[in-house]
């Protein structure tokens, strides 16, 4: 930034340099006192002229800027006070596993990096969407990477829709990740189990409810929602929003990653997002929940 700084002052210092040189220079050379007044006042004309017209379009820059950060802040607020949001029905214990509904999938940079990608920013995680399994793993560190004083528990089994039901195996719709005591983030030790049906009595569902006026200022809005099976009633909702305060212009992309943006209701940690929302809800038979 220092360098910029000294470039600029560098240029700034070298334009006023020539204009001096060439106000002296029309001074010096016209010949009669009425050309080098007239000579004498283009040259300041034409070097005070842009001086001026930057100071006018940059003050009027940083005015936008201004208003748009402030009807950024706004929106925000109002969606935060307004619709952000957890509903808990009823509270399950000793649930040993869950079905996800929706699988999420891998985003892209340039998911990461569109404003209008609809793959629910606020709930979405990089390790959820490329390893449904992780909610096998117990959370055991928090949003600093110091140990939880509360160790929110996985669970023994996840449970997915087949990727291949439709297709090559429809006599096994599901698939079932089982964990291996004792868990931890080993990321390639399970397997996929094709199952004929579903040993989960819950499931959680995903929807991205952002509206335009949302996107227009970065902003996402996510829903979550723990599903009895049985009844199809649904048990927990969380509703919540996703600010990217960079606006898109986070260096390097990647601006719906979790680094620097805002959540409401906020997370203990932006690497377990739907653990902790069961957590709360489905109390996992290896431990006691969220919070006990």
């Amino acid at each position: 930034m220092s360098i910029l700084l000294d470039l600029f002052r560098l240029a700034w210092a070298i334009y006023w340099f020539v204009g001096a040189a060439l106000l002296a220079w029309v001074v010096w050379r016209a010949p009669k006192p009425w050309q080098k007044a007239t000579g004498a006042a283009l040259v300041l004309f034409v070097f005070r002229f842009f001086p001026v017209k930057w100071g006018i379009e940059d003050k009027a820059r940083r005015e936008a800027l201004i208003a748009r950060n402030n009807a950024v802040k706004a929106h925000f607020e109002k969606r935060c006070k307004e619709d952000a949001r957890i509903t808990i029905h009823r509270v399950v214990e000793n649930v040993d596993g869950v079905f996800i509904m929706k699988p999420r999938t891998r985003a892209t940079e340039v998911q990461l990096q569109d404003q209008y990608w609809m793959g629910d920013p606020y709930g979405y995680v990089r390790l959820e969407g490329g390893r449904p399994q992780s909610l096998l793993y117990d959370a055991t560190h928090d949003k600093n990477g110091e140990p939880r004083k509360t160790v929110l528990p996985g669970y023994r089994y996840v449970e997915a829709p087949s990727p291949e039901s439709s297709n090559a195996n429809p006599t096994y719709p599901y698939v079932r990740w089982e964990g291996r005591e004792p868990t931890h983030r080993s990321y390639n030790r399970e397997e996929a189990i094709p199952i004929k049906a579903l040993s989960s009595r819950y499931g959680i569902d995903w929807d991205d409810i952002s509206t335009k006026e949302d996107r227009k200022y970065w902003i996402a809005g996510g829903r979550t929602r723990v599903i009895d099976l049985h009844t199809k009633e649904v048990i927990a909702e969380r509703i919540g929003y996703w600010l990217d305060r960079e606006q898109g212009g986070r260096v390097g992309g990647m601006s719906w990653s979790n680094y620097g943006n805002v959540a409401c209701p906020a997370f203990v940690n932006t690497r377990d997002k739907t653990l902790e929302f069961l957590s709360q809800v489905l109390l996992s038979s290896k431990g006691l929940g969220y919070g006990k």
